[in-house]
């Protein structure tokens, strides 16, 4: 990842980088730009739910492993487990070089999350562009998610729902947009409302 965007996000995110942010060359994010927008919204919840929750939580590495985004962590509880296995999930619907709705597929040998327009792309060659929206819509999506679900809500998100058209909700959970499609559903299952 570009180097200002890595120091951005453990500064704006000591709590969870601990010894790691005062050293300027700590701690790197081991996996491509196009993920910045992901990234930040998972450590924006799991810094709000430790706060909240007075849990000691620590990131220990950020990568990309077999195409998907892993994020390892020391403290917490099984919220932020659960928290970072939906990141891991949406992670292979983001374009780790664009940011762009994609998917997984191997590229000589390795397992790539890329959109069409990087599928065959073997460095990072494109500037980042945020998606408007997305962290906040992510974060209040995610947020309810776990809440409604619970214990099930990994699962829930890796299944096929009737209500998204057939769709993975983590598929949509990579886009503002479909972050808003699965926060009305579960609005919707909440209140009883049947689709």
């Amino acid at each position: 990842m570009y180097r200002p965007l890595e120091l951005g996000l453990v500064s704006r995110h000591s709590s969870l980088f601990g010894d790691q942010c005062s050293a300027q060359d700590g701690f790197t994010f081991e996996c491509e730009n196009g993920w910045f927008d992901l990234i930040a919204a998972n450590l924006k919840l799991v810094e709000r739910y430790a706060e909240l929750e007075r849990l000691k939580v620590g990131i220990t590495q950020v990568k990309e492993k077999f195409g998907l985004l892993r994020v390892y962590h020391r403290g917490g509880d099984d919220v932020i487990d659960r928290f970072l296995d939906i990141a891991e999930l949406v992670s292979a619907g983001v374009c780790e070089i664009c940011g762009a709705q994609g998917d997984v597929a191997e590229h000589q040998g390795w397992l790539r999350a890329r959109c069409h327009l990087h599928r065959d792309v073997d460095e990072s060659v494109s500037v980042l562009t945020s998606k408007a929206g997305f962290i906040e819509a992510y974060v209040k999506c995610v947020a309810l998610l776990l809440w409604f679900f619970k214990d099930n809500s990994v699962r829930w998100v890796n299944q096929e729902c009737l209500g998204l058209g057939g769709r993975r909700p983590s598929e949509l959970l990579a886009s503002s947009e479909g972050c808003e499609q699965v926060y009305t559903l579960i609005r919707r299952l909440e209140t009883g409302v049947a689709v």
